[in-house]
């Protein structure tokens, strides 16, 4: 009954939260030209106690309808970490969510539930539960793109129960050439116990058709509290089937 009414007020936020601007990618909360999507991603990060991490991550997305229908995704990432202690490598928890798409005025939105499965080699050993909205509002060549999110992190075997976090941020993009998009913004996570990490991130779009686009995207830590500050380089090719 807590997790409950905790979801609840969640939602009742995040209808407070609608006319804001939180996001962290181009189009978040935009479908696709077709009902079903590949996205797949391939970055770097690194952070400033030595700990380095390659991951490759295949999203399949689905929606349905136009203007207004359902959504699920299903993530499966793959991580290769290094620190002074050693390596590591193998699957990541792999988490499954959707939800109701819908449109008001010019702002597409996209709420959703997920649940992250304790299923990985390399992962937190847990079920993390998540409610958030993805959302963009467009205006002519300019687009304004939303998320938020919170997970309620769960119980390792061990016995460890970390503290919940809150995701969000904002992404401003526009049209630079035909096949270009550009976007500029900023994302934090913040733990229920206080500690956070704020970075910034720049988006680079090429449009190789309707069907295919390529993203470089760049992220860099820059105020954060008991969270090591870190960079991070990508790149992203999603395909609409």
């Amino acid at each position: 009954m807590k997790r409950i009414k905790s979801i609840l007020a969640l939602a009742a936020m995040m209808t407070c939260l609608s006319g804001k601007g939180y996001a962290d990618d181009i189009f978040k909360g935009v479908r696709g030209p077709s009902n079903w999507q590949i996205d797949t991603r391939a970055g770097f990060s690194s952070n400033e106690k030595g700990l380095e991490s390659i991951t490759s991550t295949a999203i399949i997305k689905y929606w349905d309808g136009e203007d207004s229908g359902k959504w699920f995704f299903i993530t499966i990432p793959y991580k290769s970490i290094r620190d002074a202690k050693g390596s590591s490598d193998g699957i990541g928890d792999i988490t499954v969510g959707g939800g109701p798409r819908f449109k008001i005025g010019k702002a597409n939105i996209m709420p959703y539930l997920s649940v992250t499965l304790p299923a990985g080699i390399i992962g937190n050993k847990r079920f993390d539960e998540s409610i958030g909205a993805n959302a963009t509002y467009l205006y002519k060549d300019f687009d304004v793109d939303i998320t938020f999110q919170h997970t309620f992190t769960g119980e390792s075997k061990s016995g460890f129960n970390p503290p919940d976090e809150t995701y969000f941020g904002i992404i401003t993009g526009g049209k630079l050439t035909d096949e270009i998009r550009g976007g500029i913004g900023s994302t934090i996570t913040i733990k229920s116990n206080g500690d956070y990490l704020n970075r910034i991130k720049t988006i680079l779009r090429y449009s190789l058709s309707k069907r295919v686009h390529i993203e470089l995207v760049g992220e860099k830590g820059i105020t954060s509290k008991n969270i090591p500050l870190d960079y991070a380089v990508s790149a992203y090719v999603r395909w609409n089937l």
